[in-house]
């Protein structure tokens, strides 16, 4: 990448959460969201990335989502033939919905953060398969930490090359 490049992203996510609520072990769910990436310097950009997640996995009646809202720098390695592998550490915030029939509903935010890494794979001179991103993914609500997986893929768009 060079500098004055950006990219967008469109991706399918699957988070593993793991005893992020009393009494269920795993909570599992589907995300979408979209990232915005700017390039800084030569092999440093910095990223906004807004997704949502539906949870899965719940009792008849109840609802839950979370949509999370995360900025950080981003570090590209040197490219692999077409692979170009990077880490990034994103920091920000989430806000989570829960509600039951009869029940109403409720939310709450927290403070937020991933860590973690991937490789994308150049298609054409605009166009990027996100094969893999991996990140670990930090909450806490109500007074608790939470500890989840994040694993992501999906197409990029890049912009200004």
């Amino acid at each position: 990448m060079n500098v004055n490049e950006g990219e967008v992203h469109a991706m399918i996510k699957r988070l593993q959460a793991f005893h992020a609520v009393e009494g269920m072990d795993d909570v599992c769910g589907i995300i979408v969201g979209k990232s915005v990436a700017d390039q800084l310097m030569d092999r440093i950009g910095i990223i906004g990335d807004v997704g949502g997640c539906k949870v899965t996995g719940l009792p008849s009646g109840t609802t839950s989502h979370e949509v999370n809202y995360l900025f950080g720098p981003r570090v590209y390695f040197p490219a692999h033939g077409r692979v170009y592998p990077y880490v990034q550490a994103l920091f920000g915030g989430e806000q989570f919905s829960a509600g039951a029939t009869g029940f109403g509903s409720a939310s709450s935010s927290a403070f937020a953060m991933t860590a973690g890494g991937g490789a994308d794979i150049t298609l054409t001179r605009h166009v990027s398969f996100r094969a893999i991103q991996v990140e670990y993914l930090y909450t806490h609500f109500g007074g608790a930490n939470q500890n989840n997986l994040r694993i992501q893929s999906g197409l990029v768009w890049r912009f200004g090359r």
